[in-house]
Protein backbone atom coordinates (compact mmCIF):
# COMPACT_ATOMS: atom_id res chain seq x y z
CA UNK A 1 0.00 0.00 0.00
CA UNK A 2 1.35 3.42 -0.92
CA UNK A 3 1.61 6.10 1.75
CA UNK A 4 -0.44 8.96 0.38
CA UNK A 5 0.13 11.56 3.10
CA UNK A 6 0.57 14.93 1.46
CA UNK A 7 3.78 16.70 2.40
CA UNK A 8 4.87 20.30 2.12
CA UNK A 9 8.19 21.94 2.84
CA UNK A 10 11.56 22.73 1.41
CA UNK A 11 14.89 20.98 1.26
CA UNK A 12 16.95 20.28 4.34
CA UNK A 13 19.00 22.99 6.08
CA UNK A 14 21.86 22.53 3.63
CA UNK A 15 19.62 22.34 0.60
CA UNK A 16 20.82 18.91 -0.50
CA UNK A 17 18.27 17.02 -2.57
CA UNK A 18 18.85 13.85 -0.49
CA UNK A 19 18.40 15.73 2.80
CA UNK A 20 14.81 16.77 3.29
CA UNK A 21 12.65 17.28 6.31
CA UNK A 22 9.02 17.90 5.56
CA UNK A 23 5.90 18.23 7.64
CA UNK A 24 2.93 16.08 6.66
CA UNK A 25 -0.61 17.42 6.79
CA UNK A 26 -1.21 15.47 10.00
CA UNK A 27 1.66 17.36 11.67
CA UNK A 28 4.21 14.55 11.75
CA UNK A 29 7.70 15.14 10.42
CA UNK A 30 9.10 13.15 7.53
CA UNK A 31 12.88 12.85 7.58
CA UNK A 32 15.11 11.73 4.76
CA UNK A 33 18.83 11.57 4.03
CA UNK A 34 21.16 13.52 6.32
CA UNK A 35 18.32 14.90 8.50
CA UNK A 36 17.02 11.40 9.15
CA UNK A 37 20.45 10.13 10.26
CA UNK A 38 21.06 13.19 12.45
CA UNK A 39 17.62 12.93 14.08
CA UNK A 40 18.12 9.21 14.74
CA UNK A 41 21.47 9.93 16.43
CA UNK A 42 19.82 12.60 18.62
CA UNK A 43 17.00 10.23 19.55
CA UNK A 44 19.49 7.46 20.40
CA UNK A 45 21.38 9.87 22.69
CA UNK A 46 18.15 10.89 24.43
CA UNK A 47 16.92 7.32 24.84
CA UNK A 48 20.27 6.10 26.18
CA UNK A 49 20.59 9.01 28.62
CA UNK A 50 17.14 8.33 30.03
CA UNK A 51 17.90 4.60 30.16
CA UNK A 52 21.00 5.28 32.28
CA UNK A 53 19.07 7.61 34.58
CA UNK A 54 16.19 5.16 35.02
CA UNK A 55 18.64 2.36 35.85
CA UNK A 56 20.24 4.51 38.53
CA UNK A 57 16.81 5.33 39.98
CA UNK A 58 15.80 1.64 40.07
CA UNK A 59 19.06 0.60 41.69
CA UNK A 60 18.71 2.78 44.75
CA UNK A 61 14.95 3.16 45.21
CA UNK A 62 14.32 0.41 47.76
CA UNK A 63 17.55 1.04 49.65
CA UNK A 64 16.64 4.72 50.03
CA UNK A 65 13.12 3.78 51.13
CA UNK A 66 14.59 1.46 53.78
CA UNK A 67 16.99 4.13 55.05
CA UNK A 68 14.15 6.66 55.23
CA UNK A 69 12.05 4.05 57.03
CA UNK A 70 14.84 3.39 59.54
CA UNK A 71 15.09 7.11 60.28
CA UNK A 72 11.31 7.38 60.64
CA UNK A 73 11.20 4.38 62.98
CA UNK A 74 13.83 6.00 65.17
CA UNK A 75 11.93 9.31 65.16
CA UNK A 76 8.76 7.47 66.15
CA UNK A 77 10.56 5.78 69.07
CA UNK A 78 11.78 9.18 70.26
CA UNK A 79 8.49 11.09 69.87
CA UNK A 80 6.20 8.33 71.07
CA UNK A 81 3.47 6.59 69.14
CA UNK A 82 0.53 8.94 69.51
CA UNK A 83 -0.03 12.64 68.96
CA UNK A 84 3.51 13.92 68.88
CA UNK A 85 4.49 11.42 66.17
CA UNK A 86 1.80 12.61 63.72
CA UNK A 87 2.68 16.26 64.31
CA UNK A 88 6.37 15.48 63.88
CA UNK A 89 5.69 13.80 60.51
CA UNK A 90 3.50 16.68 59.30
CA UNK A 91 6.09 19.28 60.36
CA UNK A 92 9.31 17.51 59.43
CA UNK A 93 8.79 14.84 56.75
CA UNK A 94 8.32 15.92 53.14
CA UNK A 95 6.13 12.90 52.38
CA UNK A 96 2.66 12.05 53.59
CA UNK A 97 1.82 10.00 56.66
CA UNK A 98 0.97 7.08 54.36
CA UNK A 99 4.39 7.32 52.69
CA UNK A 100 6.00 7.31 56.14
CA UNK A 101 4.03 4.15 57.02
CA UNK A 102 5.10 2.42 53.80
CA UNK A 103 8.77 3.30 54.30
CA UNK A 104 8.67 2.09 57.90
CA UNK A 105 7.01 -1.13 56.76
CA UNK A 106 9.78 -1.66 54.20
CA UNK A 107 12.43 -1.10 56.88
CA UNK A 108 10.75 -3.42 59.39
CA UNK A 109 10.25 -6.17 56.80
CA UNK A 110 13.56 -5.81 54.95
CA UNK A 111 14.27 -9.56 55.14
CA UNK A 112 10.72 -10.70 54.36
CA UNK A 113 10.58 -12.92 51.24
CA UNK A 114 8.39 -10.45 49.30
CA UNK A 115 10.73 -7.53 50.03
CA UNK A 116 13.71 -9.68 49.08
CA UNK A 117 11.95 -10.47 45.80
CA UNK A 118 11.28 -6.76 45.20
CA UNK A 119 14.96 -6.02 45.84
CA UNK A 120 15.92 -8.68 43.31
CA UNK A 121 13.53 -7.23 40.74
CA UNK A 122 14.92 -3.73 41.28
CA UNK A 123 18.46 -5.03 40.74
CA UNK A 124 17.40 -6.84 37.57
CA UNK A 125 15.57 -3.78 36.22
CA UNK A 126 18.60 -1.67 37.02
CA UNK A 127 20.97 -3.91 35.08
CA UNK A 128 18.90 -5.55 32.33
CA UNK A 129 20.34 -5.24 28.86
CA UNK A 130 23.62 -3.66 29.92
CA UNK A 131 26.40 -3.80 27.42
CA UNK A 132 30.10 -3.37 28.02
CA UNK A 133 29.89 0.41 27.45
CA UNK A 134 27.34 0.86 30.28
CA UNK A 135 28.74 0.82 33.79
CA UNK A 136 27.94 -2.33 35.72
CA UNK A 137 26.65 -2.70 39.29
Amino acid sequence: MVNRRRMSGALGPRGEPGSQTRRCEDGTLFYSGFDKDRKLRELAEQANQHLRESKMAWRGALEHAKQAGDALLEARRITGKYGKWGRWVRNNFDGSMETARVYMRIARNWNHPLVKKARLVSRICGSRGERSNVEAD
